[in-house]
């Protein structure tokens, strides 16, 4: 498939070549702002612009291109990637209209040539998509690419959406919003596919049936899940005045022999329940096994997942990618996965280099590269054994602004490490650490997002999972809280403090909410037993909106 890459004025690349293996599993590692998920998101770019322009000017176009033909693109039909602004696609935001145009070429081949498309993309006033260069014919194929973004969003109702929809919501990098979706879409089109095969008589010949069952996406699905988690699942639609939601239940059993087996009286329940390492792998085999996609764009596909896991998913991967014959693009942070991967698949993306990895050795310099952040952070923890774990650095970025406003001084010897998973795998995080260091007393502080309100004490103990206390001094403790409003954005929204910083007047601010949000902030906002429509807010879309 995808042998080479050239990016022009697009996010981090003023003017980059990338040269890929066309097959096969592709580890791409990197420090923190190299540009790993740039590479993706140009391609699903690349893949948005294709789809467009198919749909509006049909598969010729891309073959004979007409410098007359374009696709005329707003903020709100940009699906592939959640931006603030369109400007943002540009490198250093400088868009310049039509003058310093962003350019995207792919090139791939298949058994029989070489093919490049290249897309260019400027800003006249929406976004305008022409086709730069062409050297594919109408009967070559073109890669279908699927990008997916690290895990989040799950809700506990999921509508039936389309194909836009599904992009847009990955885009936005909460593909959870869409997992029941995508998996209901392979038991669908199995069932179809199954009868489809049937003869006149109703029957289906024994050598059609056996490679169906050899060879369907969604057996295969439920084999990776019976194997590794021991579950199966179950599909289904309820009707609600009208609207159609999803369901997705499993059950749990043995596997044994290639058969498994459901644990006697075991109630089915939905996948939500599930922790976020098995979402993960749902939400990424599902489109692994998925027909429609032979190029993948992983990112940061490991990190809801124990290191165990995450060598378990590289094997997966790379087994998977080979008998399929897909193309896997994989970006990490994980020094264990890139520990076990073969070097000639790790893809080093570093400031004044780029390219696959010579020898074994060189794994030691890119494992200190991602460790280099941490290492200031170890020492550290070896000095004070004192650690806060939060969700990201705004979160960090507000606690020390509310310590500041209330002239409580910032702790120095505290350690803050980042975390977006839950307390079960932040329990795992610290009993690493703390393998290393010993001893660690440990804050775990993080947004309560879809959990009940019920599940937080007005102490902001998580009563969903219990503080963990050593019986020694070597094997530390660690506190877990959970604030008690979905996140922790949702106590910036008091109208009169927005006002004072924005310059705006509070009824200005009032209207905004209520107009464009449906949120009334009420007298009960200060107290901790506020009403819990204030609690349950979606304060993230608000603040960054």
């Amino acid at each position: 498939m995808i042998t080479k890459v050239q990016v022009r004025n697009f996010k981090k690349f003023k003017d980059k070549e990338f040269k890929l293996a066309s097959d096969g599993l592709t580890v791409m590692v990197g420090g923190n702002n190299s540009g790993k998920s740039s590479i993706l998101h140009a391609l699903a770019v690349w893949e948005f612009c294709r789809r467009r322009f198919v749909e509006q000017h049909g598969r010729k176009s891309l073959s004979n291109p007409s410098s007359e033909q374009a696709v005329r693109v707003g903020l709100d039909d940009f699906t592939p990637l959640c931006i603030p602004s369109l400007q943002h696609l540009w490198t250093n935001l400088k868009s310049s209209r039509t003058h310093n145009p962003i350019n995207l070429s792919v090139t791939w081949h298949d058994s029989e040539s070489e093919y490049t498309l290249a897309f260019k993309i400027d800003l006249p006033s929406s976004l305008r998509i022409q086709v730069a260069q062409s050297t594919a014919p109408e009967h070559c194929n073109l890669p279908k690419i699927a990008y997916l973004p690290p895990f989040a969003g799950i809700g506990i109702k999921e509508k039936r959406r389309t194909i836009d929809e599904q992009e847009r919501l990955v885009g936005r990098g909460i593909p959870g919003a869409i997992v029941r979706n995508q998996v209901c879409a392979l038991q669908e089109q199995s069932n179809q596919r199954f009868q489809d095969l049937k003869n006149p008589s109703g029957h289906i010949p024994k050598s059609a049936r056996a490679d169906f069952l050899r060879t369907d996406p969604w057996r295969q699905l439920q084999e990776v899940l019976n194997q590794e988690f021991q579950c199966m699942l179950y599909t289904g639609a309820k009707e609600h005045g009208g609207l159609q939601t999803l369901t997705l239940n499993l059950t749990k059993g043995t596997y044994v022999d290639g058969t498994f087996k459901k644990f006697p009286n075991y109630t089915p329940r939905d996948i939500i329940v599930e922790g976020s390492g098995f979402l993960q792998w749902l939400s990424v085999f599902s489109l692994v096994v998925d027909e429609e996609h032979d190029v993948l764009l992983l990112d940061e596909a490991d990190v809801h997942l124990h290191p165990t896991f995450q060598n378990k998913l590289l094997f997966r991967l790379h087994r998977e990618a080979n008998d399929k014959q897909k193309q896997i693009l994989f970006v990490t942070h994980s020094s264990e996965i890139i520990r076990e991967a073969d070097y000639r698949r790790v893809y080093s993306v570093e400031k004044d280099r780029q390219g696959y990895l010579d020898r074994e050795q060189e794994k030691i310099r890119v494992i200190a590269g991602l460790g280099s952040l941490y290492a200031p952070r170890m020492e550290k923890l070896f000095k004070t054994k004192r650690m806060l774990i939060l969700e990201g650095t705004s979160d960090e970025s507000l606690l020390r602004i509310w310590a500041r406003s209330l002239k409580i001084p910032w702790p120095d010897n505290v350690v803050v490490w980042f975390s977006t998973g839950k307390q079960s795998e932040r329990k795992n995080l610290f009993r690493e650490i703390n393998k290393e260091v010993g001893g660690i007393h440990t804050l775990s502080l993080r947004d309560r997002d879809d959990e009940p309100w019920g599940t937080t004490e007005a102490s902001l103990r998580d009563k969903s999972f219990a503080d963990f206390q050593g019986d020694t001094a070597t094997e530390g403790r660690m506190l877990c809280r959970k604030w008690r409003r979905r996140h922790i954005e949702c106590y910036l929204l008091h109208p009169e403090v927005i006002a004072r910083v924005s310059g705006r007047s509070q009824s200005d601010v009032e209207s905004y909410l209520q107009d464009s949000h449906s949120v009334v902030v009420n007298n009960t906002f200060l107290h901790s037993e506020c009403h819990q429509v204030l609690a349950d807010v979606q304060a993230k879309d608000i603040m960054y909106s």
